[in-house]
């Protein structure tokens, strides 16, 4: 064969390849994980606008009410998008597992796992939840809080008005119990943070445990892709 029917040759070899195919189904999961992450991120990276002091002062002048409106509704935009980023994550993650690991000793781990760290919690329980009552019922809409914990130390918090999530009736017991730890008001920031960190180490574990037993099969498409490059040069 001429050098470029071998090229071609090994382009569909590795296209076609079993290897390649579990690739890009690790690759699709990964990208369910960075679109959850990058709501986080934008989520916070308002909050770390907004709840800066010298903002918040500005943004509670009367004059400034509307503005102060749209910096609400942004908050709420964002926080909609991560609980359903969230939501789509954990169905991508099992859908993926069942249709990969179905006669694997990794879908047992997965699912104890699962079970045990992450959707026994009450923060999961009540995240996933809070996506029902965002998609399906009414948006949780967001205020803002001024306070002084000390002598011209000025704190806000964006939060969520905890009386009218208590009023909803689909809550999980445990959901309940996660939104009954706080009193009147639940910051958005630690609802945000106290679920990402969860699902980071949940979806870090995952992603190792996926390259270990897939060793193999990566190595060779490794191989495959190596021996393509130097045909290529």
């Amino acid at each position: 064969m001429s050098r470029e029917e071998d090229i071609l040759y090994f382009m569909e070899e590795l296209k076609n390849s079993p290897e390649r195919a579990l690739f890009l189904k690790l690759e699709a999961l990964r990208a369910s994980y960075r679109v959850f992450a990058g709501n986080y991120s934008e989520l916070l990276r308002l909050l770390n606008i907004v709840e800066n002091p010298e903002v918040a002062i500005r943004l509670k002048d009367v004059k400034r009410r509307a503005e102060s409106h749209k910096v609400r509704e942004e908050v709420t935009r964002l926080l909609h998008n991560f609980l359903a980023s969230a939501k789509s994550l954990i169905d991508h993650m099992n859908t993926h597992m069942t249709e990969l690991y179905t006669e694997h000793p990794l879908l047992i781990e997965y699912e104890t796992r699962r079970a045990g760290f992450l959707t026994s919690t009450s923060v999961h329980q009540f995240v996933q939840r809070l996506r029902n009552y965002a998609q399906h019922y009414k948006l949780p809409l967001t205020g803002s809080l001024l306070s002084y914990e000390a002598p011209k130390d000025l704190t806000i918090t964006y939060y969520l008005n905890t009386g009218e999530l208590r009023k909803w009736k689909e809550w999980s017991p445990k959901g309940r119990k996660y939104l009954e730890s706080f009193q009147d008001t639940l910051p958005v920031r630690k609802l945000a943070e106290d679920y990402f960190s969860l699902v980071k180490e949940f979806f870090r574990w995952l992603d190792k445990r996926q390259l270990e037993v897939n060793s193999e099969q990566l190595s060779r498409l490794r191989e495959m892709e190596e021996r393509l490059a130097k045909f290529q040069e």
